[in-house]
């Protein structure tokens, strides 16, 4: 697998695997993703932003 392809799986999973069933990801054409936190708390989406950056540094 292409290493970019292998980032954007990694971070998909890592998302499902955080996402409550509430939470919708779709994806938006190609390497574009949408998340909706429906009801969410600012605190968890900085904490969610933050795992998403830090999967991105770790590659």
């Amino acid at each position: 697998m292409l290493a970019g392809k292998r980032l954007l799986h990694d971070f998909v999973q890592q998302l499902r695997s955080t996402l409550r069933q509430s939470g919708i990801l779709c994806s938006w054409g190609g390497e574009a993703y949408n998340l909706l936190l429906n009801n969410t708390a600012r605190t968890l989406y900085r904490a969610i932003r933050a795992g998403r950056e830090r999967v991105c540094r770790d590659r």
